[in-house]
Formats: C-alpha cells, structure tokens, sequence
C-alpha cells in the first residue's frame, strides 16, 4: 500500500511539474493579463497547481482528469477572475480609508455600476456561446491567441500552417465574434468596451 502511494505521488509530482514546464510562462502571461499584476498572478497559480495537485491525488476511476492541460487553464482562470472579483468586492465592501485617525476620506468607487456589471455579464455569456460555435480552427486560434496570450508562431508550429494562416484565422474569428455580437444586439456592448480585446 506504501508503495502505490508514493508511486502515486511520484506520478502526480511529474505530471505537475511537466505542465509547469511546457505551460508555465503561458500560464503567467494569461494570469497576468487578467489580475494586472505580475507578483498576485504568480500567487494564483501556485494555488492553481495546488489545487491541480490535490485533484490528482484524490483521482479515482470515476472522476479521471481527461485533459490535464486544459483542466488548469480553466483553473488558472477560474482562479483569476475569482480574485478580481473579490478585490473588486473588496473595494465596493470598504468605500471609506482612515488618514492619520483623524478624518475619513472617501474613496471612489471603481467597481461598474450594476447596470453595466449586468450588460458586461450578458456580453460575456454571449462570447462564450459564440466562442463555442466558431469554426475548429479560428476556435483553436481564438483560444491560443486570446485566451492563453501565445505568439501566432508558436500557434502556427502546434496547427502547423503558416503564420499568416493564423493571423487570418484571428481576424475571421473576431469578424464571427463581432457579427454573431451584433446580429444578438449587443453591438452597443462594443461602444463602451471592446471585450474582444484587439
């Protein structure tokens, strides 16, 4: 029994380590992106690894991580957004700061109001079943460039085409995005935030 389970954790330890490797600094480029903030991101993904490790320690037949490289980069995700939410909860909960003890300052909230929270929330669900209806290749592209922030060169190497195929890729699949936006009636979402990113 001592033998299958530090045959199991040898197991997870190089599963881990090998995903850090091949995906880390795509990882932290993605986190960064989302968090702003280099030193926070790299706070996240540990979190992120230790959950992904607990999760293959706790691994039985029933619940097997299929794809272990997709699993944490929608933790890694998952975990970012969870913590911008949270500060951003965190600013709404305290509007009030104390100088010196001896006066309050009020300090703006920069949280959207719950209209637009709202309005981005829907844009949001929307790009999500647009993303999903894309085409497998510009689905591919989309993902890699704007999700997990890598080069095209190394998007092209991995679908293996050219550069300018997935440069062209790129802009048909934001063309989809930006049509399937306006033919829902969200093009009005495009006028005060390109969630799009380009």
């Amino acid at each position: 029994m001592a033998d299958a389970d530090s045959d199991n954790e040898a197991r997870t330890a190089k599963v881990v380590t090998e995903l850090i490797r091949i995906h880390g600094s795509q990882l932290q480029l993605m986190v960064t992106r989302i968090v702003r903030d280099p030193g926070v991101a790299q706070q996240v993904l540990q979190d992120t690894y230790l959950n992904l490790v607990q999760r293959l320690r706790q691994e039985d037949s029933t619940t097997p991580i299929a794809n272990a490289a997709g699993y944490l980069f929608c933790a890694a995700t998952t975990n970012a957004l969870y913590h911008v939410r949270r500060e951003a909860e965190n600013r709404r909960m305290s509007p009030e700061i104390v100088v010196d003890d001896v006066a309050a300052v009020r300090v703006p909230d920069r949280a959207p109001g719950p209209a637009k929270a709202e309005a981005m929330r829907n844009v949001i669900e929307e790009l999500n079943d647009l993303v999903d209806r894309l085409p497998e290749k510009q689905h591919r592209v989309f993902v890699a460039g704007k999700l997990q922030g890598r080069p095209y060169r190394e998007i092209a190497m991995e679908l293996g085409i050219e550069e300018a195929s997935v440069q062209n890729l790129m802009t048909r699949a934001l063309a989809n995005l930006r049509a399937g936006l306006v033919e829902r009636g969200i093009e009005s979402a495009l006028a005060f935030d390109d969630p799009l990113g380009q």
